[in-house]
């Protein structure tokens, strides 16, 4: 990015999302029209009995698992709204109309909990205080500079490094509405994205969905609902909710306001990309495109996959745990490390005074919502090239009924193009690349491919020697660069073994409690196979294992992994 690039959008006020929350009422009362609309088209569904399931599992919710978020008039409503229910159904000459009320109710309460709010004072407020916040994570203390301990702006804005069509992306802006769909590995994402995205790429604000749990931290739900967060609460199942969800992200692109969430729909808890992802919010942006063609509004929707890449996750131990145990069920025992809170603090500030690493976001290639490529103006772009006019997606198409057939269809073709985009926009950074081999090694050495069984040994034994990484890493990135010049790889790569090495475990995990590599008498060990196997995972490059795989690689696994 050049240093002349300033924000596309100078003023917070005119930004599209600002608008869009000066007239939230307005959009609560067409979001809840909009979702009966949905509901109704349900042929399926049967609305008396649609509406008793959906209050009964409401109160079933309530009873089994209250938030402090919760409203207080919670139970009432539900009991009141299940009495309205129970005298309508008690006139056997009921019609639809006078189910309405109900559903309306139903759904204008879902529409005021889902909708949050953007306020540019807050946003401008979070911008000065990230900016402070992150100079202290990303920067570090030393003796020699013992009182610049903050660093710059511009030092922290060398640590976020970008790859991708960052200029199109922003040319797009201009063109129609941007749906970002990122990886998701930390529960510092979305804050991070959002810092990047104003103060890198310097586009505007987007609405993007964040757990209701969230709001049990007043603090937190304070600043995250005025920050253009709308609220999900994954413990409400019922279609009705769920509609009303989609509609929220389906409506607020249909009015212009750029939009990100994780298809993945929680984060990675293996480590690796997401190669299988949830459809439903991502079926609200072909609905949204198919909405403006049919009603002929001058935009497109354009979506942008994004991988991003850190060399330590806050809470990766917890992640990789979780996924252990949904895998191995009882082949897996998790014993939480006893360290005292000493340790803990020890860790955490060596972490903090010590860590001068990078983190990566790469974009990938802009697409329509149908999977198809998009040129610098926004056109949608054949295999050969040739422009394609969208609105022939959705011709000949008379029942709405047909429309959700279709529209499941497109989504799934553009949820495959999605993954596809994560793989090639994947960057190799040197954290990854030493656990990959050092995992890998450590597997082949001992003959045994199962996890849960390497997970049995005593980590004091698994030794690697030094020099067999270096080999490995030589091998690798030239063959990267000679037979896959396609992929991205990060500039550290570009130095010797012995550099990428000490860059790589300088940052590997540096705020987790346990180490996944570190540096003994020239041989490479590990405090935690567990994380090791965790940061293996996120290098997720099937060019890599192809060449890990080839005969010319096995020979330079001469040297022995030495295990007592």
């Amino acid at each position: 990015m050049s240093d002349q690039q300033t924000h596309i959008i100078e003023d917070v006020n005119d930004w599209p999302i600002s608008k869009f929350a000066a007239k939230r009422d307005e959009f609560v009362l067409e979001l809840r029209r909009y979702t009966i609309e949905k509901v109704l088209a349900h042929k399926r569904y049967d609305l008396p009995e649609l509406l008793q399931k959906s209050i009964f599992f409401e109160k079933k919710r309530i009873k089994g698992e209250r938030w402090k978020v919760d409203p207080a008039d919670e139970e009432k409503f539900w009991l009141k709204l299940e009495k309205e229910l129970h005298d309508v159904n008690a006139n056997s000459k009921a019609t639809k109309a006078d189910y309405m009320p109900v559903l309306e109710r139903m759904i204008h309460r879902y529409a005021e909990e889902i909708v949050g709010n953007f306020k540019p004072k807050t946003f401008l407020f979070a911008r000065k205080f990230l900016t402070w916040f992150f100079k202290r994570i990303y920067n570090s203390w030393s003796l020699r500079n013992p009182f610049k301990i903050w660093g710059t702006k511009e030092s922290l804005l060398d640590k976020f490094v970008m790859y991708g069509p960052e200029k199109k992306i922003r040319h797009l802006f201009s063109k129609g509405v941007v749906v970002f769909v990122p990886t998701h590995f930390s529960n510092l994402d979305s804050i991070l994205l959002g810092y990047k995205f104003d103060m890198k790429t310097q586009i505007p604000a987007f609405v993007y969905g964040a757990g209701l749990n969230l709001y049990n931290t007043e603090i937190i739900g304070y600043f995250i609902s005025r920050l253009g967060t709308y609220r999900v609460d994954r413990r409400k199942k019922n279609l009705i909710y769920i509609e009303t969800l989609k509609s929220m992200n389906t409506l607020s692109i249909i009015q212009g306001v750029n939009n990100l969430f994780f298809p993945g729909g929680t984060r990675s808890r293996s480590g690796k990309i997401e190669d299988k992802i949830k459809l439903g919010l991502l079926n609200s942006t072909v609905e949204a495109q198919r909405y403006i063609v049919d009603n002929n509004l001058d935009r497109r929707v354009f979506i942008v996959p994004l991988v991003t890449r850190f060399p330590f996750v806050l809470d990766a131990n917890e992640l990789i745990s979780d996924y252990l145990s949904r895998q191995g069920q009882e082949r897996y025992f998790h014993e939480r490390p006893k360290l005292s809170p000493t340790k803990l603090l020890r860790m955490f500030l060596r972490g903090m005074y010590t860590n001068r690493g990078k983190s990566y976001l790469s974009y990938g290639q802009p697409m329509d919502v149908f999977g198809n490529l998009v040129d610098n103006e926004g056109n949608s772009i054949d295999g050969q090239g040739n422009i394609i006019d969208i609105s022939t997606y959705f011709s000949g198409i008379e029942d709405k009924a047909n429309y959700i057939q279709r529209e499941a269809v497109y989504t799934k073709k553009l949820g495959a193009k999605i993954i596809e985009q994560y793989f090639k926009s994947n960057v190799i950074i040197a954290s990854h690349l030493i656990a990959y081999l050092a995992y890998k090694h450590f597997s082949k050495a001992q003959n045994e491919t199962d996890v849960f069984n390497l997970l049995l040994l005593n980590v004091k034994h698994v030794k690697i020697p030094l020099a067999t990484i270096h080999s490995q890493i030589n091998f690798i990135v030239k063959a990267l660069k000679e037979d896959h010049p396609e992929v991205l790889l990060s500039k550290v790569l570009d130095r010797s073994a012995e550099e990428i090495v000490e860059e790589g475990l300088k940052y590997l995990g540096v705020y987790n409690s346990l180490k996944a590599l570190y540096i003994k008498k020239d041989l490479l060990k590990t405090e935690s196979i567990k994380l090791l196997y965790y940061y293996h995972n996120q290098l997720s490059s099937s060019e890599i294992d192809a060449i890990t795989s080839s005969k010319d690689y096995q020979l330079i696994q001469d040297f022995e992994t030495i295990v007592a």
